[in-house]
């Protein structure tokens, strides 16, 4: 009997002109043929770019042979093709910086040395020359060690420690600080209450008494209200002309919310001409209400000015939110409760929670499960 060689095969890529759309065609371990779609020719516009795109297919279906050299660009091609998150603003985060490491690493082979990825977050810096922050030298490393926990995942390389957790972010003094938070005290959440009516009145009050994030503020539909319960639902996130789901699992929830505040939602429906249970409570209408307003354009438009004028600092819409967290602390809620309401994920929030407020000590207990509004202490002396 002949004994035939094993040939190793990658397929080929081929245009398909009918449709123009991309395929990689091999055969299967049966010799059957097949074909995976690739892309539009709008989105690879040669036979290179189309061939790129098709390595992290054929890493899926034909595998890595045992003892190959995986550089990280190949890695991160399957994994932007298999595992990016499918969030609009996370995937958006997550390419930024995948776009920095790839510039630096793409062509190194995992795994990568933990003493050099160190060395490199020291000095890296933007195009313009400057250092970048530690918080986002800090996002660089996490890229980094997701792709390693990918590569280990394709089994492309062997599954071992990652080695990226080795890596410390250095602190570099010339590096640009974080900005400090913004915090109001409830006197200068008046002031600026104050500048506001109707529509921006109503955003306003979402975001710091009730601790809405703008893509879930701007998210909002009638539909999400329950007048009679005194609750909202987030249930999606609206950013950049996006409709997603919201940040996290735990920010899925009912909220409670203040006589006051649906008082003043249900005054801004009546002159809303968006006014049915399916439209967005903030619709754009040069966008005829099919899209709500640009959270960005109403901050520097209408929200940073303001503040300006009630003499406060520029104000971004996360201000606001922390102002609240902030002013939970001051009530005594206890720090269950304040997660419950800021509807974080993470299991040591609490500690955190505690360290965000103005100096408040955290208690041993939450205060029932009395869910507490800021705008009791608002109203008060």
């Amino acid at each position: 009997m002949k004994l035939r060689r094993k040939r190793h095969q990658d397929g080929s890529v081929y245009l398909d002109p009918r449709v123009n759309i991309w395929y990689l065609r091999y055969r299967d371990a049966d010799g059957n043929r097949k074909a995976e779609r690739i892309g539009t020719k709008k989105e690879y516009s040669t036979k290179t770019s189309a061939q790129e795109a098709a390595v992290a297919i054929r890493d899926r279906i034909f595998g890595v042979e045992k003892g190959e050299p995986v550089m990280l660009d190949r890695v991160a091609d399957r994994y932007v093709a298999e595992r990016m998150p499918v969030r609009h603003t996370t995937g958006r985060g997550y390419r930024g910086k995948l776009k920095i490491v790839r510039a630096k690493w793409g062509k190194s082979v995992l795994p990568l040395s933990p003493s050099a990825v160190e060395l490199w977050l020291k000095e890296v810096k933007k195009i313009n020359g400057e250092l970048y922050s530690k918080k986002s030298r800090e996002h660089l490393k996490s890229i980094l060690l997701i792709l390693h926990e990918a590569a280990m995942f394709f089994e492309m390389i062997p599954i071992t420690a990652n080695p990226m957790a080795l890596v410390k972010v250095p602190t570099v003094k010339a590096a640009p600080k974080s900005k400090p938070r913004i915090v109001l005290t409830k006197d200068e959440f008046r002031l600026l209450l104050a500048r506001f009516t109707g529509m921006y009145r109503v955003m306003v009050l979402l975001a710091a008494c009730v601790g809405l994030r703008r893509s879930e503020m701007f998210g909002l539909r009638w539909s999400d209200f329950n007048w009679l319960l005194r609750e909202v639902f987030i249930q999606r996130s609206h950013v950049e002309g996006y409709e997603d789901e919201t940040k996290t699992e735990s920010s899925n929830a009912k909220l409670p919310l203040h006589p006051a505040i649906i008082e003043a939602l249900l005054e801004w429906r009546l002159q809303s001409p968006f006014h049915a249970d399916s439209d967005y409570v903030f619709a754009s209408p040069i966008l005829d209400g099919e899209k709500p307003l640009n959270s960005n354009s109403v901050q520097r438009d209408y929200l940073r000015p303001k503040s300006i004028k009630a003499g406060l600092k520029p104000l971004g819409w996360h201000a606001l939110r922390h102002s609240y967290r902030t002013w939970l602390g001051e009530k005594g809620t206890g720090p269950e409760v304040q997660k419950e309401l800021m509807r974080l994920d993470y299991c040591d929030v609490a500690g955190r929670l505690w360290s965000w407020s103005s100096g408040s000590e955290p208690g041993s207990e939450c205060h029932g499960r009395k869910r507490p509004s800021a705008m009791n202490s608002l109203n008060g002396p």
